[in-house]
């Protein structure tokens, strides 16, 4: 999808938000296309090695509910990212 002139790969549900970093580049740009629920642990996007390079952007909706990790920590969605800005 385009949203003005840069192309988007549109997120639809929790799966296609796992692919980030895996199946989907790091680098990619993304449009988040409605809201998200996840409702199980979450393994945060990104890492020290690996960061989230790209671009994600929330389009106006909300992915809520982050699960706490098995520690017992706050857990965020991205865990490493670097030189983009996130809406």
């Amino acid at each position: 999808m385009a949203a003005g002139q840069k192309q988007y790969d549109l997120i639809k549900q929790k799966i296609s938000c796992q692919a980030i970093g895996g199946t989907y580049p790091s680098a990619g740009s993304y449009l988040l296309e409605n809201n998200i629920a996840l409702t199980q642990e979450w393994q945060p996007i990104g890492s020290i090695e690996a960061p989230f390079t790209g671009v994600f952007d929330g389009n106006g909706h909300i992915i809520f509910y982050l699960p706490a990790i098995k520690s017992g920590m706050p857990q965020d969605f991205f865990a490493y990212t670097r030189f983009k800005l996130l809406f």
